[in-house]
């Protein structure tokens, strides 16, 4: 019998944790639907962060699937618990799936996957785009530095939700190959009768970024028996702002604050609206308009949103995030004809975003991480720039060994690192960076905060090298704070005694190449190749 495919996903919170948005939401229809794949075996470790008290103690297991919450939290997304099972589980995985970026249990867990070699999906939810990166500026410029030394490209995807989540990710971490893939949405089989009134329905975390206040002013726009419904909570703050803005335009009667809403009382926001707004500045995707759409509401969305679609669907209005354009496009919605309406909207939720569509390009996914590797094509929607190339030599002979091996690198993208100013060939110039010349001395330091730097910036997926010493602080730096590959061929002239360099680097290189057979014996698992000029 074929062992299951073991899935583990790692996730800071889970439903039914209150006061969350995309990352709860989306979190258990993937589980429910990826534990219903005959050949998949699926695990969530997550904590209780959010949960009512003893909502944990009743999540357990269900069918080929698994929730663990882990207790002892020692920051709010942390538990001491977790830290201590992890290990255990990624080994069990075969792919682990890490939900939310800015989050200490997910680096951790992109960490310890890093450790044990696990194949990972990165999972951001819209944390890696402009405006989740505006905030705590170089907290998150630290932890996006460490996240790209961590992540290797030949085990790690990133995936997004829209396009303009796929361009952030891979802004964030280009080194990695990212994928598109939508949230998913289970779709009624019946709904309720339209409703007879006009009201306007706002379903999500109350936060600035949201730009409920626009919403606000919007209705004062609009005739007075059109009301507004708002379900959510969030920032203590901007939700009172809200209250008192409410109160200063007059419109105490027309709006209602309905604090969070659990999945049947919203169910029933969505029976009870005429039409869902979503005005937000940004948003990664807005797991809330798939849901109205499923129960047949047209949506206004702001031009923050991915949402373009809705005009080209006849599904509702794509506007700009202000007053008058956000009033008009409400009047529009509200004269779509219901029945059409219905019909389009969940023919389109049906192709795009079920539960069982996105859990087939998930399930697709996976298979393609698994084979993934810097020298085999992506499928499966995958995206990823050609491999980069950093080559590392002394000058003189070295330089004019490694460039004999031109044919095998002049379609990658790549660049030079020399160890002495020189005046450099033609087709070296402008890809050249010259560090300090080091003879086993004090420079070697010096060489390592360089290659750091040179590192840091260019971000290569590969080293190559046939020497001599450079390339030793550029494969410690390179392989162990950046992930870099590293590939070593020791110099031709070396028959039978190896160099001092290439008894280093065959501890350090991932692929060591010498050229002569009378170098089997020190360099056993070595690689023979005839010589290369």
């Amino acid at each position: 019998m074929t062992k299951p495919l073991h899935i583990l996903l790692v996730m800071p919170v889970f439903s039914p944790a209150i006061g969350f948005g995309g990352p709860v939401v989306f979190g258990k229809p993937l589980f429910d639907s990826l534990s219903a794949v005959d050949g998949l075996s699926v695990e969530v470790a997550t904590t209780k962060w959010g949960m009512p008290a003893g909502a944990a103690e009743v999540l357990g297991e269900g069918g080929a699937g698994k929730v663990r919450a882990f207790g002892y939290r020692l920051l709010r997304d942390l538990s001491l618990e977790l830290l201590i099972r992890l290990p255990a589980a990624i080994r069990r995985a075969d792919i682990v799936q890490i939900h939310s970026f800015f989050s200490a249990s997910s680096l951790i867990a992109l960490l310890m996957g890093r450790w044990l070699g696990a194949r990972m999906v990165l999972v951001p939810h819209g944390q890696l785009q402009s405006y989740g990166l505006s905030r705590h500026v170089w907290i998150k410029r630290m932890w996006l530095a460490f996240a790209r030394a961590v992540a290797r490209a030949d085990r790690v995807v990133v995936r997004a939700t829209s396009r303009d989540e796929l361009i952030g990710n891979r802004d964030a971490l280009p080194n990695l190959a990212h994928v598109q893939i939508e949230n998913s949405v289970a779709v009624p089989s019946r709904l309720a009768r339209p409703p007879s009134g006009k009201r306007l329905l706002f379903v999500g975390r109350l936060d600035a970024v949201k730009q409920v206040e626009v919403l606000l002013e919007a209705l004062c726009l609009l005739p007075a028996d059109v009301s507004l419904d708002i379900h959510g909570r969030g920032d203590a703050l901007y939700e009172a702002s809200l209250r008192e803005m409410t109160e200063a335009l007059g419109l105490t009667a027309r709006v209602t604050f309905h604090g969070w809403s659990d999945d049947a009382e919203k169910v029933k926001a969505f029976a009870d609206a005429s039409v869902l707004v979503m005005p937000s500045k940004s948003e990664s995707f807005g797991q809330v308009v798939i849901e109205a759409l499923a129960h047949g509401l047209p949506v206004v969305a702001s031009h923050g949103t991915p949402w373009a679609e809705l005009e080209e669907r006849g599904c509702g209005r794509w506007v700009r995030a202000e007053p008058r354009s956000l009033a008009n496009g409400c009047l529009a919605a509200l004269e779509l004809d219901p029945s059409d309406l219905r019909r389009r909207a969940r023919r389109w939720v049906r192709e795009k975003f079920s539960n069982e569509a996105i859990c087939a390009r998930f399930v697709a996914l996976y298979g393609e991480v698994l084979n993934l590797s810097l020298d085999q094509p992506v499928k499966s929607g995958l995206t990823r720039r050609p491999a980069k190339l950093c080559i590392v030599s002394s000058c003189g002979g070295h330089l004019a060994e490694v460039r004999s091996l031109a044919k095998a690198y002049e379609k990658l993208p790549h660049f030079f690192v020399l160890n002495d100013r020189i005046a450099p060939p033609r087709e070296l110039a402008g890809r050249t960076i010259f560090i300090r010349h080091s003879e086993r001395d004090a420079w070697f330091l010096v060489n390592l905060w360089e290659m750091f730097q040179i590192l840091r910036r260019e971000r290569p997926d590969l080293l190559l090298s046939s020497g001599a010493g450079p390339i030793v602080p550029a494969s410690i730096i390179g392989r162990y704070l950046f992930g870099c590959r590293v590939i070593y061929v020791e110099t031709m002239t070396r028959m039978r005694n190896p160099s001092l360099t290439g008894r280093i680097m065959y501890r350090l290189a991932h692929r060591f190449v010498y050229q002569w057979p009378g170098l089997k014996s020190p360099f056993p698992k070595g690689t023979l190749v005839e010589p290369l000029q």
